[in-house]
């Protein structure tokens, strides 16, 4: 994996991910490494009778492997989240459904912060997560740290 650095980034970049299966057995191993059981993500039977006619995925989780995504696509090597400004749950994920990641720059900040000795620029992203149909399903921004080549300039 590269090092992606501050000064590589331009405002703009878009970059899309691959499509990601979500299955049963994700979203289950995800309710019960959280605590989230709620039956609208793990019981058929009541899923089937609730709002979304079906077992669905924690919006968190569908948050998760949005990011996981990103990474997989080496686009956050070197990169530190700092800040989800909002997170809008549009659509409901369904097991067997698969989503991608959308990951806009849409801005750079001038600011630096030092970390052990490394130097930050900060940027802003829209992040979108879409479904097998192209229709939005999470969509967020978020605030990111990204080491800078030569420290502040």
């Amino acid at each position: 994996m590269a090092q992606t650095y501050f000064e590589d980034i331009k405002t703009g970049q878009v970059t899309e991910t691959e499509p990601k299966k979500v299955t049963q057995d994700m979203i289950t191993i995800f309710a019960y490494l959280t605590g989230d059981v709620n039956p609208l993500h793990i019981d058929e039977g009541l899923a089937k009778a609730g709002p979304f006619g079906g077992i669905v995925a924690h919006g968190l989780f569908t948050v998760s492997v949005a990011v996981g995504l990103l990474y997989s696509h080496n686009l956050l090597d070197g990169m530190i989240l700092r800040k989800f400004d909002e997170i809008n749950f549009i659509r409901p994920v369904y097991a067997n459904d698969s989503i991608y990641t959308k990951f806009v720059v849409v801005g750079k900040d001038a600011y630096f912060i030092k970390i052990k000795e490394k130097h930050f620029g900060q940027i802003s992203c829209r992040v979108d997560v879409l479904n097998q149909k192209d229709k939005p399903v999470v969509a967020t921004d978020f605030k990111m740290l990204v080491e800078h080549k030569n420290g502040p300039t």
